[in-house]
């Protein structure tokens, strides 16, 4: 007597069937990670290619002597910009920018730029 497993011929087709089906399994698995890994590089690219800054430039609407940045945030805010700031009696608007990256690579930096 054999101590060993037997595998008959139903036995070795079920076997194949399981491993056919994990084996496509793996390959799907390891398609879906190549284009998970595809995605992730052309959102690093693009992350790359713009760099958010802060622009500053003067209000366009604002009356008056500027004291309280309470009020020029509301008028900053009324003309399309994201912040404001009192800056020796004028109201200076905010606003996130991007710099843009000119055909030779390099960047162009805004002309209101805040470092």
């Amino acid at each position: 007597m054999h101590s060993g497993l037997y595998i008959g011929r139903q036995d070795t087709s079920a076997l194949c069937f399981l491993l056919a089906q994990q084996s496509s399994s793996l390959e799907f698995n390891s398609a879906m990670r190549s284009q998970v890994a595809a995605v992730a590089m052309f959102l690093l690219l693009l992350a790359l290619g713009a760099e958010a800054d802060l622009c500053v430039t003067r209000s366009r609407t604002f009356k008056g002597w500027c004291h309280q940045s309470e009020n020029c945030i509301t008028v900053c805010k009324s003309e399309g910009n994201t912040g404001g700031f009192c800056k020796l009696g004028a109201c200076m608007c905010t606003k996130e920018c991007v710099r843009s990256t000119d055909a030779a690579g390099a960047n162009k930096a805004p002309q209101h730029h805040l470092s």
